[in-house]
């Protein structure tokens, strides 16, 4: 089975800070104020099986994926743009994805999230039986690196971890860099986990069973993390098996 693993830059400048650490947007993040009105930053993922574009909606807005206008969001990428809306800060956040062509409804939900004002609405699975989550993100600021995973193909049942090897480095002696990477669908904010790292560089990516040092060969990578870049690693699956997706966001400048 052959993998394919895909590389996007993307330099929007709103995307460019992300991270995992959960934050209020505006005012301190204890304030214990439930009824808060938080902005809220929309951005989507495609990470279908299908090859079909699709259209993302949130809170009744379009997220727009390439340019005023124009909601078709190919496999593989992230939108070039947001959709910003205000709402409470425990109310959930309704979310539509369609058929780009046919304009049909393909799922539609709702999810609370936390108090952060960026958030990732990924759609992922078979056309048939599509799935999506919402993943809230923030910024982490002064670091050079940032490497974020998250599994998301259901049909991958095992608990993984996942290991950078730099030259030189063997999967023998090497500690990973995540642990327990899973599929759950009511723990979203806890499907990505985020690796601070000091600079970039050439790794090879080797994948396990947690705790164990058996590779499974079919997720072994070339990887290279470049410098002031944030990283989000999704597993996920294609019409023709496993697939990888690796969406690079340059760091804004300063």
């Amino acid at each position: 089975m052959k993998l394919s693993f895909k590389k996007f830059n993307f330099d929007h400048a709103a995307l460019a800070l992300m991270g995992l650490t959960i934050l209020a947007c505006g005012g301190g993040s204890g304030d214990g104020g439930t009824d808060r009105i938080l902005t809220r930053n929309f951005y989507a993922v495609n990470a279908s099986y299908s090859e079909n574009p699709l259209k993302f909606n949130v809170a009744s807005q379009d997220i727009e994926t390439t340019g005023a206008g124009v909601f078709a969001l190919e496999r593989g990428k992230i939108s070039g743009s947001r959709a910003t809306f205000v709402n409470k800060q425990l109310d959930p956040i309704p979310y539509v994805i369609k058929n780009a062509t046919t304009d049909a409804t393909l799922v539609s939900g709702s999810q609370q999230v936390t108090s952060s004002d960026r958030h990732f609405v990924v759609a992922f699975g078979p056309e048939s039986a599509t799935k999506a989550l919402i993943i809230p993100l923030e910024p982490i600021l002064g670091t050079k690196v940032v490497f974020d995973a998250a599994q998301m193909d259901s049909s991958e049942t095992r608990a993984l971890d996942l290991y950078l090897l730099s030259a030189g480095q063997t999967l023998a002696t090497a500690s990973p860099t995540f642990t327990g990477l899973k599929y759950d669908p009511l723990t979203p904010q806890f499907m990505v986990q985020q690796k601070i790292m000091e600079m970039g560089g050439s790794y090879t990516l080797k994948v396990v069973p947690t705790g164990t040092k058996t590779e499974i060969a079919e997720y072994t990578q070339p990887v290279t993390l470049k410098d002031k870049f944030f990283n989000l690693f999704i597993f996920t699956k294609d019409s023709a098996g496993r697939d990888q997706l690796l969406l690079e966001q340059k760091r804004a400048p300063g």
